[in-house]
C-alpha cells in the first residue's frame, strides 16, 4: 500500500522518524545492537567460557607458544628413524611413539594448568565453613553483616551447648 514503508524495510528513515529521535536514544538503540552483536558472534559466556570460540582459540595460541617442540637434533633422529622403518598407511602415526622427552613436557603442561585451576579455589582452613556452594556463602555473608550482631548471642549459646534450656 500507499506511504507505508513498513513491508519495504525503510523503516524510520522513510517517515523521518530519526528526526525526532533525540542523540541519547539512538546511542542507547546502537550500543544494544552492537551488545547483541557482539555476544551472537562470541558464543555463550560466563561459567561456559570453555565453549567460546574465541577464547578456545586464544588458550590454544597460547599453548602452543609455550609449547617446547623438539630440537633439531631430536627431529632429525626421528625423520630418519621414519626413513628406516618406512611410512605405514597412517603416515607414520602407528609406527611412532612418544619420546620421554616429549611425555614429560606434556605431564608438566598438564600439571602446571591443575595447578593454576587448583590456586582459582579459595579455601581457608581457619576459617569455619558454613556454605555448601559460593552463592550460598556471599548469602550468608549479607546475613551476617545485616544481622550478625543480633544473632552473636544465639551462636555463642549454640557453641557451648547451652543453647537449650535444661528440661
Amino acid at each position: 500500500g500507499g506511504g507505508d514503508a513498513s513491508g519495504r524495510g525503510e523503516g524510520k528513515r522513510d517517515k523521518g522518524g530519526h528526526m525526532h529521535q533525540t542523540a541519547a536514544s539512538a546511542h542507547d538503540e546502537y550500543t544494544k545492537a552492537a551488545e547483541k552483536k557482539r555476544k551472537r558472534e562470541d558464543g555463550p559466556a560466563g561459567d561456559w567460557l570453555q565453549l567460546n570460540p574465541k577464547i578456545a582459540y586464544s588458550q590454544y595460541n597460547k599453548r602452543v607458544e609455550k609449547a617446547n617442540y623438539m630440537t633439531p637434533e631430536e627431529y632429525a633422529e626421528v625423520k630418519a628413524r621414519r626413513g628406516a622403518e618406512g611410512i605405514d598407511a597412517l603416515g607414520g602415526v602407528a609406527a611412532s611413539k612418544p619420546s620421554q622427552r616429549g611425555l614429560d613436557r606434556m605431564s608438566s603442561e598438564l600439571e602446571a594448568r591443575a595447578a593454576k585451576a587448583r590456586g582459582r579455589r579459595k579455601f581457608y582452613d581457619e576459617k569455619d565453613v558454613d556454605y555448601i556452594n559460593a552463592h550460598n556463602e556471599r548469602r550468608n555473608k549479607r546475613l551476617e553483616k545485616e544481622y550478625g550482631k543480633y544473632t552473636a548471642d544465639i551462636k555463642a549459646n549454640l557453641e557451648r551447648g547451652t543453647a537449650l534450656p535444661d528440661v
